[in-house]
C-alpha cells in the first residue's frame, strides 16, 4: 500500500512539474520554434524522470518479495 502512494505521488508531482513548467514557457517564450522545441524537452524529461521513478519502485518492490 505504502508503495502504490508513493508512486501516485511521484506521478501527480510529474502533472504538476509539467504543467507549471508549460505555463512558464508559454508565458516567457516568443519565439514559435523554440517554444515548441521547449515544450517537447520539458515533456520528456518530466515523463522520462516520472518512468525512471516508477521503476526504482518497482524494482525494490520486487527486491522485497524475493528476499
Amino acid at each position: 500500500m505504502d508503495r502504490a502512494v508513493l508512486t501516485g505521488f511521484i506521478v501527480l508531482s510529474a502533472i504538476h512539474m509539467d504543467i507549471g513548467t508549460r505555463a512558464i514557457i508559454e508565458d516567457y517564450i516568443h519565439g514559435p520554434m523554440r517554444k515548441l522545441a521547449l515544450l517537447f524537452l520539458n515533456s520528456f524529461f518530466t515523463w522520462s524522470v516520472c518512468i525512471v521513478c516508477v521503476i526504482a519502485i518497482l524494482r525494490m518492490m520486487f527486491q522485497s518479495v524475493q528476499a
